[in-house]
């Protein structure tokens, strides 16, 4: 069988496997029931069930589900599988390795930052464009933004399973995604302000999923889906905090 034929058997034998629900059991005994293989990667396999979207890494799995995979994949399933593949919370050296340099945009940083006094690159890749907020000096990224490239022939609009795999490349082993209730967190409104806000943001395809370590997902206007962890707001609280203190330690002794 020559090397193209090869390639074909192998997605067939994948789409096959990715067409039906199935049950997992970890070597911890947690149980996956009824989900459905929605990709297979070269450390783990990403789930789908009614619950979201979880990654269980090869590791956690029995040794015949490993070869399963293997076989079908004609690939070597990596024993020491990293504990981080997904890109929230990567650093700028990983993101460099899975996106290329960064192709930066000063302006739109310094205008519309994604986290103010965060370092700001912006990378593009495979027609879309990320943006991402890095702790200083060199932390994890804790805020991203991924938008397509806007040309002749391309809808801006992000599809469904365009969504879906935005979440399973950011979704660590033992992970799910959850729709919520939409709730802006930058907006000041309350009450029944808020509640229409929500209306009325569900109407233009404002939606929200939180990922079970609090992670959020945010589909703002179907244009844009920004993730973010909870210390985006960590950070934005402690520099809040520190500003408010040095204002208050500039008045004057009268």
């Amino acid at each position: 069988m020559n090397s193209r034929n090869t390639i074909i058997a192998i997605i067939a034998t994948l789409s096959a496997s990715l067409a039906f629900a199935e049950d997992f059991k970890t070597v911890n005994g947690k149980e996956y029931k009824n989900v459905t293989i929605i990709r297979v990667e070269t450390d783990g396999i990403v789930l789908k069930n009614k619950s979201g979207i979880t990654k269980v890494y090869f590791t956690e799995l029995p040794s015949n589900v490993q070869k399963r995979f293997q076989q079908n994949s004609g690939g070597v399933v990596k024993q020491n599988a990293p504990s981080a593949e997904h890109r929230l919370g990567g650093t700028a050296a990983q993101f460099a390795a899975w996106y290329g340099a960064p192709n930066d945009s000063p302006g739109l940083d310094r205008n519309f930052p994604l986290l103010n006094d965060a370092i700001h690159h912006s990378y593009e890749y495979e027609g879309w464009r990320i943006r991402a907020a890095f702790l200083p000096p060199d932390g994890p990224a804790v805020r991203m933004e991924y938008l397509k490239v806007i040309k002749a022939g391309v809808n801006p609009t992000i599809q469904d399973y365009e969504l879906q795999a935005i979440m399973a490349a950011n979704t660590p082993a033992g992970a799910t995604w959850k729709e919520v209730m939409y709730n802006n967190p930058d907006s000041p409104n309350k009450g029944l302000s808020k509640t229409l806000e929500g209306y009325f943001a569900g109407v233009v395809g404002e939606r929200m999923w939180q990922r079970s370590d609090g992670a959020m997902l945010w589909l703002r206007s179907k244009l844009i889906a920004r993730l973010e962890l909870p210390a985006a707001h960590e950070y934005e609280m402690k520099l809040k905090g520190e500003k408010e203190k040095k204002a208050r330690e500039s008045v004057p002794q009268f």
